[in-house]
């Protein structure tokens, strides 16, 4: 289910800019307007068609006073094993989202690339991500432990960012790239099933939104870093950089750990 809703997620981050891009022939407001109509007609979908997961007889955790309510989650729902997932996520985050920031300076620097190819390129590598979150993930989590298949998809991943970083043409761009595609399209649903798997079940909605929140830094200081890098540093660092991240999460992933929710 959770490669699904990831395969989902991916198709929505093809479409969505396509259709931005549409509407803007209509105006500079245009593209605001469809997405606020888009997400209206989300919310009505998901008031109405949603189930309700809460259960009425057992009472949920009573709202935090702290300061740091996520510093509760973690001790009340999953605390060190929690902690690591949570690591994990930013860490991958961190170095995904630097390769999207630069990814086109990256064409424009080595092939003097226009806009249509970069945006060919974002396309295939969306698509890509979602045929396998949509038909990979799901069958392997039925053959491999969940904490295997975030081995394989970081490890796809530090391969991906050292070809990057390496100017070898378009032949080191497009291996790069395929491996990239692999490991992030296993990664993400993989890491929700699998810090769905490492808590308490009564505990995995507030979970899954500390992973969720560290995921969401990880997009804040990734730009931010690879911008930095590629700019003052060298055209091939934030690939390196991103490759470190990863290796580094690599250490932190738990071992012997079965996810916790389907992915098929």
């Amino acid at each position: 289910m959770l490669g699904l809703l990831g395969a989902a997620f991916g198709l929505g981050f093809v479409a969505g800019p396509i259709l931005g891009g549409l509407a803007a022939f209509g105006g500079r407001r245009l593209p605001f307007i469809v997405a606020a109509v888009v997400s209206g007609v989300n919310a009505i979908a998901a008031i109405f068609r949603v189930p309700e997961t809460a259960d009425r007889h057992h009472p949920a955790h009573v709202t935090s006073r702290s300061w740091l309510p996520h510093l509760d989650v973690l001790r009340r729902a999953g605390g060190p094993a929690l902690a690591r997932m949570a690591v994990l996520g930013l860490l991958a985050t961190v170095a995904f989202s630097g390769f999207e920031s630069t990814f086109s300076l990256l064409l424009d620097h080595r092939f003097n690339a226009r806009h249509g190819v970069v945006y060919a390129l974002f396309t295939v590598i969306g698509l890509a991500m979602v045929v396998m979150q949509a038909r990979v993930v799901g069958p392997l989590s039925h053959k491999r432990s969940g904490s295997e298949i975030l081995s394989v998809a970081l490890c796809a991943s530090g391969i991906g960012y050292v070809l990057l970083a390496v100017d070898g043409r378009w032949v080191s761009l497009g291996a790069g790239l395929a491996f990239l595609v692999v490991g992030q399209g296993l990664f993400t649903p993989t890491l929700s099933s699998v810090t769905a798997g490492v808590v308490d079940p009564r505990s995995r909605g507030e979970a899954l939104g500390v992973q969720q929140s560290a995921s969401a830094l990880g997009r804040i200081a990734g730009p931010v870093l690879a911008g930095v890098l590629f700019q003052h540093v060298a055209v091939a660092s934030p690939y390196i950089v991103a490759a470190v991240l990863v290796m580094a999460a690599w250490v932190w992933v738990p071992r012997g750990v079965v996810a916790g929710a389907t992915q098929g």
